[in-house]
């Protein structure tokens, strides 16, 4: 089984000799081979349509999944650390105005140092109900850690690190392996499968 700190339910490693599951089929095990490539949503999901998304990092890997989340047409607001221009991507240059507007933030940065400061930065600007999804591949340790520092801080942490590049990103077919608590993981679901091909690819780890 996943290992678990207090809510915080953390996954294995992918090389781990683990059998991945597809979260979808503990979600809705009762699809229809009819509604394979739809995108199933839990009713406590959120509509973020009208509730922005907010990408931080928009490099290579977060610029093609803030373009592949607007396309869905989700509200998509990307933010840089330096200036950046996305096409057909609201950019946002003021970072405190950013996270006031945005309720998923999906961190999707270069390492462990980066994302803990781009969390802090969040923190100190109130993410109270907020989602964190932390993208970046970084060690399980640090990840309790910024797990724990979200919780505090009266917000939400989804650690999602990812199997793909940038083709799977422009065309659904991300592996996502998700730790986190299972009601969040619900909230979130839009969002995910969107990047994972309606939930085909969209995996958990025991």
């Amino acid at each position: 089984m996943s290992e678990t700190t207090g809510n915080f339910e953390k996954p294995k490693h992918a090389s781990s000799n683990a059998t991945p599951r597809k979260v979808s089929d503990e979600i809705y095990p009762d699809r229809g081979e009819a509604s394979k490539h739809t995108t199933p949503q839990s009713d406590c999901a959120i509509d973020f349509s009208r509730n922005p998304i907010g990408v931080i990092g928009l490099g290579l890997m977060g610029s093609h999944i803030a373009q592949r989340l607007g396309n869905q047409n989700l509200a998509v607001i990307g933010f840089n650390r330096s200036p950046k221009i996305l096409d057909g991507i609201e950019v946002a240059s003021d970072f405190p105005s950013f996270a006031k507007r945005c309720t998923l933030f999906w961190i999707m940065v270069s390492d462990g140092e980066a994302t803990e400061a781009m969390i802090d930065a969040l923190i100190d600007l109130d993410i109270t109900d907020k989602i964190i999804i932390n993208a970046a591949t970084i060690a399980p340790d640090h990840s309790e850690i910024l797990a724990e520092k979200v919780r505090q801080a009266g917000g939400y942490y989804l650690e999602v690190p990812v199997l793909g590049s940038v083709p799977q990103v422009k065309t659904g077919t991300l592996q996502l392996l998700i730790g986190g608590d299972r009601k969040i993981i619900d909230r979130c679901q839009p969002c995910l499968l969107y990047t994972s091909d309606a939930a085909d690819d969209l995996l958990c780890v025991d």
